[in-house]
């Protein structure tokens, strides 16, 4: 899978149990489990929705990605006048943990993309309570 945070990732299946093997980083395992693995429980699970809802934000600060794979950025998005807004929570290392703690969304920057400017739209998707 091309995406960052995010390696590696293992799913496997042992006769009827499924294995889900995360990242060490915390953040890497974070992103993967709410892209991947929080998906695939909710679908077992039975629920009719179990993808995150994507939403759209007005960037409030330049956001810088990888190019060739879709970034996933620890972000705060708030209301403001009538719009979502986003801007980074911080330093976006994958074992860096204050960002994350400070982050209400993942930013979703596609792999096509390698900076996000000022004033462009992103989508995210809310983490925690807002989800």
């Amino acid at each position: 899978m091309a995406v960052k945070p995010g390696k590696p990732l293992l799913f496997a299946s042992h006769g009827r149990c499924l294995i889900f093997g995360l990242p060490g980083n915390p953040v890497s395992s974070l992103t993967i489990f709410e892209r991947f693995v929080r998906p695939a429980l909710l679908k077992m699970m039975g629920s009719a929705h179990p993808f995150p809802i994507i939403q759209r934000a007005f960037v409030v600060e330049s956001l810088q990605g990888t190019g060739g794979r879709e970034d996933y950025l620890r972000g705060i998005v708030e209301w403001q006048e009538g719009r979502w807004t986003a801007r980074s929570a911080g330093r976006q290392g994958s074992a860096s943990l204050k960002p994350l703690a400070r982050a209400n969304a993942l930013l979703i920057i596609p792999a096509d993309r390698e900076t996000v400017p000022t004033g462009d739209e992103i989508e995210f998707t809310a983490l925690g309570e807002g989800r």
